[in-house]
């Protein structure tokens, strides 16, 4: 074989694309079969046993509480919504349905 300038690399690139030589007639998707390849066998070595697997994403999986979470999520969390959340959305919902109609619109017409 002929020295190549860029050493050993482009003896391990011959090989690793069936030990064939690079001519120059060679078209260039030809050139690129080795990275196909390449792209291919890395596709089957790290994302199809990935989907074989199933693992659920971190943000799918079921929660699970604490004891105390869970009451709080019982016992105070509806007490908060009915005398603080509550009020204060319907107080903005009102705001905004009375600026809307000062306008002369309705608050459906705003959602088209």
């Amino acid at each position: 074989k002929a020295q190549s300038p860029f050493g050993s690399s482009v003896v391990l690139l011959e090989a690793a694309r069936g030990g064939r030589p690079q001519t120059k007639s060679r078209s260039r998707s030809g050139a690129m079969s080795f990275y196909r390849a390449l792209s291919k066998q890395l596709i089957k070595t790290y994302v199809e046993p990935a989907q074989r697997a199933m693992v659920v994403p971190w943000y799918q999986q079921p929660r699970h509480l604490t004891p105390l979470q869970q009451w709080w999520r019982e016992n105070v969390y509806p007490v908060w919504f009915k005398y603080v959340i509550g009020p204060y959305e319907r107080y903005q919902y009102e705001h905004a349905v009375a600026e809307l109609r000062s306008y002369g619109l309705m608050f459906d017409d705003q959602h088209n």
